[in-house]
């Protein structure tokens, strides 16, 4: 059962870059055009016709180019304004994945089956101390009780991963980064884990170049 003023992640695909992909994952989902409210896109031209799978008119669609810098920062946006339920239901594009959020009024209303939530997500600038110790110290002062991860993925321009031997992330799992310059397939490439190896809790990291860190913990519903 959804928490109540929670938000959720319902589903998501890596193959849906037209408007008949998108229309062919939202049916797959079970949901239906008229139930989403807000649009986010990311990305090239090719995305722009994604207006042609028969949303509402009063849809509010919002066009980004590709970002300089983490696409976890649009990611938050969304998720703050479901959270405020100014939206029910947002479908996210990116040129390499399809997400779809809803908040627990649409969770309820649509009798929706989520398939993760979020425990946390934020941001911190990085200090001179070891990277996991500093994703460690943010993620905890954020979530009570503390939370396990079981699934870790870091990400980051000329990155060098970080060892998590002797650290809080040791018994994760790494995840590999399909796309590393997308912080929205990290998040699909986390979740998909968490599915398959029935593991409850996921971390997706990003290192920008300034070095702002930014991250988003998903939790296997």
């Amino acid at each position: 059962m959804a928490d109540p003023g929670g938000v959720y992640w319902i589903s998501h695909t890596f193959q849906a870059r037209s408007a008949p992909e998108i229309s062919s994952f939202l049916a797959q989902t079970g949901v239906q055009p008229a139930w989403i409210d807000a649009l986010t896109t990311i990305g090239p031209p090719d995305l722009q016709d994604a207006a042609g799978i028969d949303l509402k008119k009063e849809c509010l669609i919002t066009r980004w180019p590709e970002p300089s810098f983490s696409q976890h920062r649009i990611l938050h946006s969304v998720l703050r304004s479901l959270l405020l339920s100014e939206f029910e239901m947002t479908l996210l594009l990116t040129r390499h994945a399809a997400v779809l959020l809803a908040s627990h009024l649409a969770v309820g209303r649509r009798n929706l089956s989520p398939i993760a939530g979020f425990p946390v997500f934020s941001a911190f600038n990085l200090r001179n101390a070891p990277l996991l110790d500093q994703v460690e110290a943010s993620v905890d002062a954020r979530v009570q009780p503390e939370i396990a991860i079981h699934a870790l993925l870091i990400s980051g321009k000329n990155l060098k991963r970080p060892v998590k031997k002797g650290s809080a992330f040791e018994p994760a799992a790494w995840v590999s980064s399909i796309h590393p310059e997308s912080g929205i397939a990290d998040c699909c490439s986390v979740v998909d884990v968490l599915q398959t190896g029935k593991k409850k809790n996921g971390l997706a990291v990003e290192v920008e170049t300034g070095g702002l860190v930014v991250y988003t913990a998903l939790e296997r519903m």
